[in-house]
């Protein structure tokens, strides 16, 4: 991973996953627990250009402290969304949280707030990832995640 300039010096950063057996991720995470089940329309807003998709599947998440070692977390298939060639430019795409909730995020403890996980070859410069609690430009269904392309 590298910076690089999008909008200013150092702003951005490329993020390269090379083929492999194991799955490979980036991520961020933080010091403390992010609490967000209070947020009515929580989403993420994130500008984003995929330089290369990979034949392998690609998955955004985040994960939650547990109970332990219970791994809480919650991802899902972003392959489709990533191979559209409108992200072939700078986009911003949002992605309703709620798709992560049901598959088993606890919006009440989240410790990493996103995550991209692959096996595949896959380039993306990522400029940022926010958490918004506003009404999304328009409505994203989770099962197309696509219609999030702004």
């Amino acid at each position: 991973m590298y910076k690089f300039d999008y909008k200013k010096q150092d702003d951005a950063k490329n993020i390269k996953f090379f083929k492999s057996e194991n799955y490979n991720a980036w991520g961020i995470l933080a010091n403390t627990l992010l609490d967000i089940d209070y947020m009515k329309n929580p989403h993420y807003e994130i500008d984003l250009k995929v330089n290369r998709s990979g034949k392998s599947s690609i998955y955004f998440g985040a994960t939650c402290a547990g109970n332990g070692y219970e791994i809480c977390r919650g991802t899902i298939d972003i392959t489709k969304l990533f191979n559209n060639k409108k992200l072939a430019d700078w986009s911003k795409i949002q992605l309703p949280i709620s798709c992560l909730k049901e598959a088993g995020l606890d919006l009440s403890n989240m410790d990493i707030r996103s995550l991209l996980l692959t096996n595949g070859n896959w380039d993306i410069d990522i400029h940022s990832i926010k958490v918004l609690d506003n009404i999304p430009s328009k409505s994203i269904d989770c099962s197309n995640l696509t219609t999030g392309i702004q």
